[in-house]
């Protein structure tokens, strides 16, 4: 299961078991009953909940006479998407304004909510961008249909000349059905392209601080995934908490160990001894994190006092969903933070 985001598994904890039975009456089973909303899905529900917390601000101070900045704003959007819409609809087009407005205000949260730390982009997914194409297909051809009759909109895909008229109908409805997937793809691939941008820069600077820091023990094979741990800074205080970032920036998924995936350890005798951060009862599901994804987790720094280290173990090539011991994981190897210190108040 692909490590969830704080809000994600804010759903789940409140959602899950009406959403497995909504999901039921379809015919659909989510591979965890207790995770049954993906990341993806929650980014779209976040979206949602701010344009509607926006509006519903926005809406107790309109003003006629002493327009907000913030309406100001929202008028000239308003009136750019309303223009554009009579050039290329005609007279009628106002009537596709509201739509229009909140598919583009829906896109855009969508497409910024990445830069955003501990919250991901969700029209970087296939399905999220072929759900926005189908909504405007739908609603276009339902106004054609409701202004033509059903006939008359047939009529229109078969052109000007009757005898070509069967064939111009198999050309229109193929160019429909390509223009929504080809608006879709188009969305999601440069969604892609600017993540996979940021990454670059990221494994760059990360690279650089391990580099630094000595914060990384590289794969025993060269051609094995490239993962980072990193601590978020050297020297804490016993009150303070100590953040842990997991990266891999490889095209291959990697899994950590379910109930405790961080090891502590300290020298003693010149030996660097390591045991688990948390005592478990059962080793718990196995973590994924997916090509491009982090892992993070935090702890205490209360109860230690000293120069310690982190590692992790990471495994590749498991079934998702089990446990590590079996879920027939291939290669394994641990990584290393760098040593921090923690000192008294």
């Amino acid at each position: 299961m692909e490590h969830e985001l704080w809000f994600t598994a804010l759903l789940n904890r409140l959602l899950a078991g009406p959403v497995v039975s909504l999901l039921g009456l379809f015919g659909i089973h989510p591979e965890s009953t207790s995770h049954p909303i993906p990341n993806p899905v929650a980014m779209q529900i976040l979206v949602v909940l701010i344009i509607l917390a926006l509006l519903g601000w926005l809406r107790g101070r309109l003003s006629v006479d002493r327009p907000g900045k913030t309406q100001q704003l929202f008028e000239l959007m308003i009136e750019g998407l309303t223009g554009q819409s009579e050039e290329i609809i005609g007279h009628e087009g106002k009537r596709f304004v509201p739509l229009v407005f909140t598919l583009a205000v829906f896109i855009f949260l969508c497409n910024v909510l990445g830069v955003v730390p501990t919250l991901e982009t969700p029209t970087d997914q296939i399905y999220v961008t072929v759900g926005c194409a189908l909504v405007s297909l739908v609603y276009y051809h339902y106004h054609g249909i409701r202004h033509h009759g059903l006939l008359g909109y047939i009529r229109t895909f078969m052109g000007p000349v009757l005898l070509i008229g069967p064939l111009m109908l198999v050309i229109e409805i193929v160019s429909h059905m390509a223009r929504g997937l080809s608006l879709s793809v188009r969305l999601m691939a440069n969604m892609v392209a600017g993540n996979n941008i940021t990454l670059v820069r990221e494994i760059v600077l990360t690279a650089a601080s391990c580099k630094k820091y000595k914060d990384i023990l590289y794969p025993p094979d060269e051609n094995g995934p490239v993962v980072f741990v990193k601590v978020n800074k050297t020297d804490y205080q016993r009150t303070d908490k100590i953040y842990v970032t997991v990266y891999n920036y490889s095209n291959e998924p990697v899994f950590l160990e379910g109930c405790s995936p961080l090891t502590i350890g300290h020298e003693e005798k010149s030996e660097w001894v390591y045991q688990p951060l948390y005592l478990c009862v059962w080793e718990g599901y196995a973590k994924k994190i997916g090509p491009g994804k982090i892992y993070q987790e935090e702890f205490p720094a209360q109860g230690f006092r000293g120069v310690y280290g982190l590692a992790v173990n990471i495994h590749t090539g498991c079934l998702d969903g089990k446990p590590i011991s079996e879920a027939g994981c291939g290669d394994y190897f641990a990584i290393y933070s760098r040593e921090f210190t923690v000192g008294d108040n």
